[in-house]
């Protein structure tokens, strides 16, 4: 599996506008359900999802990096 199969183009943030975790969360699933990776009636759950996994555990890598991340029911496929 290529990144590209998981990341679609359209999803990519160049230029974050979020200056917290959680407005970075919240700006990253809005490029999944513009890109059509994530069904706009799900969105509010998922990011919910994302939020508590970063409050039980941080995916932070260091340097401003991080991977959140989470499993939904809400998604059908593997998607970045």
């Amino acid at each position: 599996m290529k990144l590209v199969d998981i990341v679609p183009r359209e999803a990519i943030v160049a230029d974050l506008r979020a200056d917290d975790r959680d407005s970075a969360i919240v700006e990253l699933v809005e490029a999944l359900e513009a890109a059509g990776k994530v069904k706009a009636e799900h969105r509010d759950d998922i990011i919910l999802a994302l939020l508590k996994r970063e409050a039980v555990a941080s995916t932070a890598l260091g340097n401003g990096v991080a991977i959140p991340h989470v499993r939904s029911r809400s998604v059908s496929e593997f998607c970045g």
